[in-house]
């Protein structure tokens, strides 16, 4: 059996986290385009202008036309990070540390939660929140997996 490439196997599970969230939101996250979600690297560099100047180690959102998102190639080989729900929402301020699946659609629904909003204030947060909610029912139905 041939193993699937990790960065492109999550790759694909990125973008289909943020096709999830514009079926079911589609005034709330911006039009997907063949370039809409890419993988940093000097080859698409022209995408992502300014894409070493350290602005994340997972993925950042250009809140510019047309806007997209930029997945760093070692994060998504092996996507670990820190939860932004636990850090944006709950009370006190957590780290947590994820992984996978779970790691994949938090940092896709806070990414997608920078359109129209502002960095992380309150209307970020609320969306975020409403995205990464839907998102987590969809995964604990099984809906995630069809």
């Amino acid at each position: 059996m041939i193993t699937p490439n990790p960065l492109f196997f999550n790759y694909q599970k990125s973008v289909k986290v943020v096709k999830i969230l514009k079926d079911n939101f589609p005034n709330e996250v911006f039009a997907l385009k063949e370039n809409s979600i890419n993988i940093q690297s000097k080859a698409n560099s022209r995408l992502c202008p300014n894409s070493n100047n350290g602005i994340s180690n997972r993925a950042h959102y250009h809140n510019s036309k047309p806007p997209r998102i930029c997945l760093r190639q070692k994060w998504l080989k092996d996507p670990v990070g820190l939860s932004s729900w636990n850090y944006y929402i709950s009370t006190p301020k957590k780290y947590i540390k994820q992984t996978g699946t779970l790691d994949i659609i938090d940092l896709m629904c806070h990414e997608t939660a920078h359109h129209r909003t502002s960095r992380h204030a309150k209307g970020f947060k609320i969306k975020y929140a409403r995205f990464f909610k839907f998102m987590i029912n969809k995964l604990i139905s099984g809906e995630y997996y069809q």
